[in-house]
């Protein structure tokens, strides 16, 4: 048992250490301070102009495309829609996977630094 608790705790210690230190807060279980680790509200479900859009045998619908950050819309082979959104600047990115409805299936952060996964990911 002593050899488990050991184990998590320097599971839970090391986990945070594939991002930059100023995306976190000065604790041990990553907290994001970064306004794209959140999933808002609005986010739960996909916008009904996007979905019909996607729906209409589109593929990708680009919102946002500058030099600071981009936001995609993409249909799966499944019919499933992923949101990729990118900060350019800190290179991480926040991908929201979708059901064919346009409700929630789950978030995950990625470091755009080699493909990294952040190990924030939420299944809904």
């Amino acid at each position: 048992m002593k050899h488990i608790l050991v184990f998590s705790i320097i599971a839970l210690l090391t986990s945070c250490k594939s991002i930059p230190k100023e995306y976190l807060v000065e604790d041990i279980i990553c907290n994001y301070n970064d306004p794209i680790f959140m999933v808002n509200k609005n986010e739960f479900i996909i916008n009904l102009d996007i979905l019909k859009e996607l729906n209409e045998k589109k593929r990708s619908i680009t919102l946002v495309d500058d030099q600071n950050y981009k936001n995609r819309y993409s249909t799966l082979s499944s019919g499933n829609i992923i949101n990729y959104q990118t900060n350019k600047q800190s290179r991480i990115s926040k991908w929201i996977s979708y059901r064919k409805d346009g409700s929630i299936k789950q978030s995950s952060f990625n470091y755009r630094n080699g493909n990294s996964k952040l190990f924030k990911e939420t299944h809904y």
